[in-house]
C-alpha cells in the first residue's frame, strides 16, 4: 500500500466528519432501533444524529434527523407500496451509549480490507519488513470499496467482498470490513511486494512492526 495522501482535487468530495472512533453499545442502546429500524416500543435509536419518528399508532422508525419528515405526507424512503402519511411525531432520539453514524466514503481514495475469518485477521507481511492489512492505491475511476477488494486480491490471492466502511484514517485511507467470497486462496501474492500472508488470532497479533501503527486500535 502506498502511503499517499490524495490531492485536494480528489479529497474535495470528502465529508468533514470523516473520522470515526470505536464506541461500544451499552445494554440500553443495544435495545434501541438501528437506522431504518422499528422503534415503536423502544422510542430510541442506537445511532447518534437520528430520531424515532412515529408513522401511526402502530409503527415508528429511526431515521437521520437531517432527513425531513413532513406531517401527513409519505416518507421519501418508504417502499412504494407503503407510502402512506406519517404523523412525524418525534418519540425519542439516540439512546444511552449510541454509536456514531458510519463514515461516508469519498468518491475516490486509497483503501484496504479488514478480513476476519473464524476469529483470525488476514495480515500481509511486506518485503520491506512490516505488517499490514491488505490494501493500496486507487486506480483511476475506482470507488474506495473497489480499490479495497482489488488490492486484497492482488496482495493475498483471496477474493473478497467489501461489506461496510469501518474507518477513514487521517490520511484519507478507507478501511472496509470485507468477507471472503471464496475460502480457497485462488491467486498468488506479488513476491516483489509481499513476502508472506497469515491468518492470525486477534490475541496473537504482533503489537509492533506495523506499517501504520495507529491502525492497531482497530484490532481491539
Amino acid at each position: 500500500r502506498a502511503f499517499v495522501v490524495l490531492g485536494r482535487a480528489a479529497a474535495a468530495g470528502a465529508p468533514g466528519d470523516g473520522s470515526v472512533g470505536a464506541v461500544g453499545l451499552s445494554e440500553d442502546a443495544a435495545r434501541c432501533a438501528p437506522v431504518g429500524g422499528d422503534c415503536t416500543n423502544s422510542h430510541c435509536c442506537d445511532t447518534l444524529g437520528t430520531k424515532c419518528f412515529q408513522k401511526n399508532k402502530f409503527y415508528a422508525a429511526c431515521h437521520p434527523a437531517s432527513q425531513a419528515c413532513e406531517a401527513d405526507k409519505p416518507f421519501a424512503l418508504d417502499p412504494p407500496k407503503l407510502r402512506t402519511p406519517w404523523s412525524c411525531k418525534v418519540l425519542g432520539g439516540p439512546g444511552p451509549g449510541a454509536k456514531p453514524p458510519p463514515p461516508k466514503a469519498w468518491p475516490h481514495a486509497n483503501a484496504g480490507c479488514f478480513v476476519v475469518e473464524d476469529g483470525k485477521l488476514l495480515v500481509v507481511h511486506h518485503t520491506f519488513g512490516v505488517f499490514d492489512i491488505p490494501g493500496g492505491t486507487a486506480d483511476a475511476g475506482e470507488i474506495p470499496a473497489q480499490t479495497a477488494v482489488r488490492e486484497t486480491w492482488e496482495e493475498t490471492g483471496y477474493k473478497v467482498e467489501a461489506t461496510r466502511l469501518k474507518a477513514i484514517e487521517p490520511n484519507g485511507f478507507h478501511i472496509y470490513d470485507c468477507k471472503l467470497v471464496e475460502h480457497r486462496q485462488l491467486g498468488m501474492p506479488d513476491p516483489g511486494e509481499i513476502s508472506y500472508i497469515m491468518w492470525k488470532p486477534f490475541g496473537q497479533l504482533p503489537t509492533n512492526g506495523w506499517r501504520f501503527q495507529d491502525e492497531v486500535r482497530l484490532f481491539h
